[in-house]
């Protein structure tokens, strides 16, 4: 779809894309002011005024503002604050597309930046601060900075209470005029898509851009450009495993063309350069970032997850030989990524497509790109190294004896000179903020293995399927025969032993990445503690996956089982260094199954799986169904009855390295009938809003509050987050219960009229349209699991609040039946 390009009278400028079969619409400003614009004396401010401005503006306060608003509609908002720039960003049904955009306009135009709002956000921020500190890629992103010569990326962004301060009416000042200073039309775009007309589109825009001032003179700081310093080697002690960061900084606007190489990067096909490192025992993952952007440079970050620190130099001289390659690229070759990176792109949610176009990898549409000169680039005059990793015998960092840390003081007084954020404290070194065992150390040079492997590139001849000679049908489900692009999935029956999906996605994985190249796809995912195998394509190209993917199911090899447990103890230990609530709520489904480790030999633990068939030809189900008959495992026997949940224990533990307390309550639906859906969706909407305004904005509990509608397991309820850096587990569980009491109270004074809009989000969300059909068929696969009905649209239009009360006071009744998960160290397991 393309985008429309026009600039308003003021000097703001518009992008418009329209997209008539789209079921969600989104806008998205961007504001070109960020972390690396802002005052001396001032650090986060930036990111405390991206949090300030949701609080309440001249036109939209309490429930009416965009925060409020969007949750209650059941959309989606967000907003980041970058080095460059801050966006924000929301998600709603067509229809409603105007009104969110009258509140997120009138948020960036007319805030009240009320001082109690400034209170609670500052408060919030601490917190976060304190989370990052111990969040592995924004270390990171910190010690990578330190390979530059003095400038204002090393600056602390973040924000915190002792940089913020106390003098709450000083702070609101410089809001105010930061605000001023960078919030005009010049400096800001505006991004809208729907499924509307462009002109529709447009009159929306121009009603809400010309609502910026029109100011000429830029007034944002100049950012000097990035130099590297002669120290290009670091290392990072951390203990959440060993990578290598290789970082290249680009001279030049380079963006469709990253987007290119980081499909390059990320294939695992036989032959790519993640199969070859896999296959060497090299590397486990492969990740592109782009950690700084500038309207002139940017670092371009490619991170390796190495097996072990000893192949750091092989995995670098293996990359460094396949970029290399990327020379010889015919221009068929690179159309074909392309080709994969659009179509990947446009699988995304509207929302997520308006931020990748905005500030992300965005689209390479335009042809030729750029790509000599990017490669030209990728050099070692260019690149700086960063290994992370747990200590090495005998290492320490590079420390400079006697030194004192000095006390940060209060908001409003300089604690660093513009582009230096370079302190040394007892051996390590602060930066950004963080405090980061960090050494300047020379890494071994880059060599290649003894024996190079193979390197090759798409397009290439697809294997072909030889059909087997004596096959049984088995039985297979066939949904929407005949109805368009065919969808197998196979799940297994029962909970998957661990660590059993991670082995599975380790043997798979290169057999997925060449379905790709295909036109087909093979995914191995586990949504919501459900494991699924998910394969689609061209008949010729299924069948061909099918009969691999059974036979390397059949006969694991030793080096998948490898890979598939250092990933399953990698997740591990990530989840423990997770933010906490995300730990908890990721933690929820082992503790509902009761999932326990199973010995990792070959071959595939006995399982009963079940296999169904959406859409494609008749005769395309009958050769599945007789490839299926050679499947490792009893396929589609008959499933026992649907297990009664299991009684919850008073309280459950899941360890996590977070000092704050942190609560996970999960209420499963209680009842079997299309009304009890009905009311518990809705009582989540309500809820929703409702409980991130009272302990989050009026009793300011923590960082993290929420309340959503989730499925765990297969099973549908409201789950309750909440983290604090200063309240206890017990005055956590005191804050859900009450606001559970309280809203008895909100629920008899909803308005007929309130009551209309939730009923109508219900029925908005009975006839979801999902143009990737492997998207439908999870969906669909996903309301299968959960036994209870589905909801209808009589019990929508038919809800009442006399429904809504009953069902609210049956999840009071009964507590026993709610799932209650936290990080207490001694609770009762």
């Amino acid at each position: 779809m393309p985008v429309q390009q026009r600039q308003l009278s003021n000097g703001l400028q518009v992008r418009i894309i329209t997209d008539p079969q789209a079921r969600c619409a989104s806008a998205l400003v961007q504001v070109g002011v960020g972390s690396l614009h802002e005052p001396d004396a001032w650090p986060g401010l930036a990111h405390l005024l991206e949090h300030v401005l949701f609080a309440g503006s001249a036109g939209f306060q309490d429930d009416e503002r965009l925060m409020m608003w969007a949750q209650a509609q059941g959309g989606r908002l967000n907003a980041t604050t970058l080095g460059n720039g801050t966006a924000f960003f929301f998600e709603c049904s067509p229809a409603l597309l105007a009104d969110g955009l009258a509140r997120l306009t009138d948020m960036l135009v007319a805030p009240l930046l009320a001082e109690s709002a400034i209170s609670q956000e500052t408060a919030a921020i601490d917190a976060e601060y304190r989370l990052l500190c111990g969040h592995q890629d924004t270390l990171a992103d910190a010690a990578l900075s330190a390979a530059f010569a003095a400038h204002p990326w090393q600056r602390f962004q973040v924000g915190d209470g002792a940089h913020f301060g106390t003098d709450t009416a000083a702070l609101r000042r410089a809001l105010m005029r930061f605000h001023q200073q960078a919030y005009y039309a010049a400096n800001t775009t505006l991004w809208l898509q729907g499924p509307q007309s462009a002109e529709e589109l447009w009159q929306l825009a121009e009603r809400a851009g010309l609502r910026f001032a029109d100011q000429t003179q830029p007034s944002t700081v100049l950012i000097p450009p990035l130099v590297l310093s002669a120290q290009r080697d670091y290392l990072l002690q951390r203990p959440d495993g060993d990578r290598l960061r290789l970082s290249f900084l680009l001279n030049g606007h380079f963006r469709e063309e990253l987007t290119l190489l980081r499909q390059l990067l990320r294939d695992e096909a036989e032959g790519s350069l993640m199969a070859a490192l896999r296959a060497e025992g090299l590397c486990d993952e492969l990740r592109v970032l782009r950690p700084y952007v500038s309207a002139r440079q940017q670092v371009l970050s490619i991170e390796l997850t190495l097996v072990a620190p000893q192949h750091a130099a092989v995995a670098e001289g293996l990359l460094h030989h396949w970029l290399r390659r990327l020379t010889g690229l015919s221009d068929e070759q690179l159309q074909h990524y392309a080709a994969l990176a659009v179509r990947e792109f446009n699988r995304l949610p509207v929302m997520d497509r308006l931020r990748e176009r905005a500030f992300g990898f965005a689209l390479p549409e335009a042809w030729p790109l750029r790509w000599q000169p990017l490669l030209a680039q990728l050099v070692a005059e260019n690149l700086t190294r960063l290994r992370s990793g747990r200590q090495e015998t005998g290492q320490t960092p590079l420390s400079r004896e006697g030194a004192i840390e000095q006390p940060r003081p209060a908001g409003g007084l300089q604690t660093e000179p513009r582009g230096t954020g370079d302190k040394w404290i007892a051996g390590y070194r602060l930066v950004q903020g963080f405090s980061l065992a960090l050494a300047a150390r020379r890494l071994d040079k880059a060599v290649l293995p003894a024996a190079i492997p193979t390197l090759d590139f798409f397009p290439r001849p697809q294997p072909l399927f030889a059909a087997e000679s004596v096959s049984a049908a088995l039985p297979l489900p066939h949904h929407h025969p005949d109805g368009g692009q065919a969808v197998l999935l196979l799940s297994p029956a029962a909970v998957m032993p661990l660590p059993w999906g991670q082995i599975m996605q380790a043997a798979l994985r290169a057999l997925a990445g060449s379905c790709i190249h295909g036109g087909g796809e093979l995914r191995l995912e586990c949504y919501q503690g459900l494991w699924l195998i998910q394969l689609s394509g061209p008949p010729e190209l299924m069948m061909a996956t099918l009969s691999s993917l059974t036979a390397r199911l059949a006969a694991l090899p030793a080096v998948a089982i490898e890979q598939g447990e250092r990933e399953y103890q990698r997740q591990q230990r990530a989840q423990q260094a997770e933010i906490a609530v995300r730990a908890l709520i990721n933690g929820l489904p082992l503790l509902w199954q009761n999932a326990s480790p199973s010995p990792s030999v070959s071959p595939l633990p006995a399982m009963h799986w079940q296999a169904s068939l959406y859409g494609g030809s008749r005769e395309l189900h009958q050769q599945i169904a007789r490839q299926l008959s050679h499947f490792p495992g009893r396929m589609n026997s008959p499933v026992e009855a649907s297990r009664p949940l299991p009684v919850p224990q008073r309280e459950y533990s899941v360890v996590t390295d977070s000092n704050d307390a942190a609560v996970v309550l999960f209420c499963p639906l209680n009842g079997s009938t299309p009304q009890a859906v009905a009311a518990w969706r809705c009582l989540a909407l309500i809820f929703q809003p409702a409980f991130f305004q009272q302990l989050r904005v009026e009793q300011n509990i923590g960082y993290v509050v929420s309340c959503r509608w989730w499925q765990v397991v297969g099973r549908a309820g409201i789950l309750f987050c909440l983290q604090s850096p200063t309240l206890t587990h017990d005055d956590l569980w005191q804050a859900i219960d009450a606001f559970l009491q309280r809203m008895a109270m909100s629920l008899a004074s909803l308005t007929a009229d309130r009551l209309a809009e939730y009923r109508r989000v219900l029925l908005d969300s009975l006839n979801p349209h999902h143009d990737d059909p492997l998207t439908a068929s999870r969906e669909g696969w996903l309301q299968q699991q959960d036994p209870a009905p589905a909801l209808t649209t009589e019990a929508a239009e038919h809800l009442s609040l006399a429904d809504l009360q009953y069902h609210h006071q049956q999840l009071l009744q009964q507590p026993q039946r709610c799932w209650r998960v936290s990080n207490r160290k001694n609770a009762i397991v």
